[in-house]
């Protein structure tokens, strides 16, 4: 299954609601380019409760674009992964890595008047380089 994206923003704030996979190829570069295209915002939150399956190009990802947001003194966060992406992260022990919750309430607040947007992850159209490993234009 193809990743898709939505996006939640309010003020400096961004939730990335994700749905589907994960992993090597389109996805992470996927993930990696709208994350970038958020690099305003000064908290990014990953929430996970739609994904599936997630490899090691889509954990490697995860700790770029961590890397990346404490370069530049954002807050990173991973919300509400599934049982199955917890337990891969134990297993690799991220979960002492990663800020990590479970609860709806670590997600910013958006406000009923402003629209989110959103992101659909449909075809990436060509890769370049952000200085973040490859990353997609999205369409």
């Amino acid at each position: 299954m193809k990743l898709r994206i939505q996006a939640e923003e309010s003020g400096n704030e961004v939730v990335l609601h994700c749905k589907g996979h994960i992993v090597s190829g389109a996805e992470s570069a996927s993930l990696r380019a709208v994350v970038l295209s958020r690099a305003r915002a000064n908290k990014v939150a990953i929430e996970l409760s739609g994904v599936d399956v997630i490899d090691a190009h889509g954990l490697g990802a995860l700790l770029e674009l961590r890397e990346w947001a404490h370069t530049n003194g954002k807050r990173f966060t991973i919300v509400n992964p599934t049982a199955l992406i917890q337990r891969v992260f134990a297993i690799t022990r991220l979960d002492s890595v990663f800020d990590i919750s479970s609860r709806e309430d670590a997600l910013p607040e958006v406000a009923d008047d402003e629209p989110s947007a959103t992101v659909p992850i449909h075809e990436v159209a060509r890769c370049r380089s952000f200085g973040l490993g490859q990353c997609a234009d999205i369409t």
